[in-house]
């Protein structure tokens, strides 16, 4: 738990790790070698193998993309962007 004494303590218990990968092609890039490469990703993200690595890591895959990434980005920016707010985090 933080321990930061600028939080509430129900904005502390809140807190928990997050580890988010992304993968975004460069803009320009034709939909159909989106599509591949997405679909690929999806593939092996399914992967037997590949899901014991990850839960041995401890790092569940979820893969997202498109409007499901989007909606899980701004909910992580309400939850979590008045906290690093209060704490003084500021973009570069």
């Amino acid at each position: 738990m933080c321990k930061c004494s600028c939080l509430k303590n129900s904005e502390k218990e809140s807190l928990r790790p997050l580890s988010v990968n992304v993968t975004m092609p460069p803009k320009g890039t034709p939909q159909d070698r989106i599509d591949i490469i997405t679909a690929a990703l999806y593939k092996t993200m399914k992967d037997k193998s590949f899901l014991k690595m990850m839960k041995a890591v401890g790092s569940p895959s979820n893969p997202l993309h498109g409007e499901a990434f989007k909606k899980m980005i701004a909910a992580e920016h309400k939850q979590f962007g008045g906290i690093f707010k209060k704490v003084g985090l500021k973009k570069k």
